[in-house]
């Protein structure tokens, strides 16, 4: 019994120390005076990760919105403050997630009132980048630029942002 323990935490602590290696993850602070701090956890994920996040909430019934920021209108960081890691210096395409963790009570309830959770991003450093923030139907009815994922219109404005990340 005891050799199985330990084989079991030989492996856990294995498959944690992997995981880690092989993805970054940094975390960003910024202060929004409506709902007060947010800490944003970012991780570099793969393309079929951010597929599955993507289909995962399309799945769901889940709206969107959409931005785009061209390279060229890039600041260094977001605004806020870097608390944990450190941001990679990115290379051509990539995948990110982002997590947001209100950190005040009001920040928690708007958040989850919205469904305001998770952010995906995909980019290219030589073009510009893709955000997707996920949200509820409260959110469609507060903001009028929130598709459904299920929607043409998403669908259309979705394809025309990628072609400007992939440079067409």
């Amino acid at each position: 019994m005891k050799k199985v323990v330990v084989v079991f935490l030989l492996f856990s602590l294995s498959l944690i120390t992997t995981v880690s290696a092989f993805s970054q993850t940094w975390t960003i602070r910024i202060i929004d005076y409506n709902v007060g701090e947010v800490d944003c956890v970012y991780t570099i994920i793969t393309k079929q990760q951010y597929e599955r996040i993507l289909n995962s909430h399309k799945l769901n019934n889940r709206y969107a919105m959409l931005a785009y920021q061209d390279s060229l209108e890039l600041i260094s960081n977001e605004q806020g403050q870097i608390i944990s890691g450190s941001v990679p210096e990115l290379s051509g395409y990539f995948y990110v997630n982002c997590e947001m963790i209100p950190r005040t009570n009001i920040g928690n309830e708007m958040l989850v009132y919205l469904g305001l959770k998770t952010i995906i991003i995909y980019g290219n450093t030589k073009t510009g980048y893709i955000k997707i923030m996920f949200c509820n139907y409260m959110a469609a009815s507060v903001h009028k630029d929130i598709y459904s994922l299920n929607s043409d219109s998403f669908d259309q404005q979705y394809n025309r942002l990628l072609r400007a990340v992939n440079g067409k």
